[in-house]
């Protein structure tokens, strides 16, 4: 589900922002458990919950690092869908 979608991502490494994607049947309570998780596991990332006003229970988790390699972002950046 989300919650271990949520982990694997900032499992990697430090991350910089999460971005939770909620779909229009997502219950709030979903969202702000996994704002917790995300900001229990981080330190000093920015955590931003965004309702989609689509129609589902579908969540999407994006994590970014933060950490530039000369190229682009980190590797590790990248994002997970997942029901609720």
């Amino acid at each position: 589900g989300a919650a271990d979608a949520l982990a694997r991502l900032l499992g990697a490494g430090p991350a910089a922002v999460v971005t939770v994607l909620t779909d229009a049947d997502v219950p709030a309570a979903v969202a702000d458990a996994l704002a917790a998780a995300a900001e229990a596991a981080t330190t000093g990332a920015e955590v931003v919950v965004l309702p989609t006003g689509r129609p589902g229970d579908g969540v999407t988790i994006g994590v970014e690092s933060g950490v530039e390699d000369g190229v682009g972002s980190d590797a590790r950046d990248g994002e997970e869908e997942a029901g609720a």
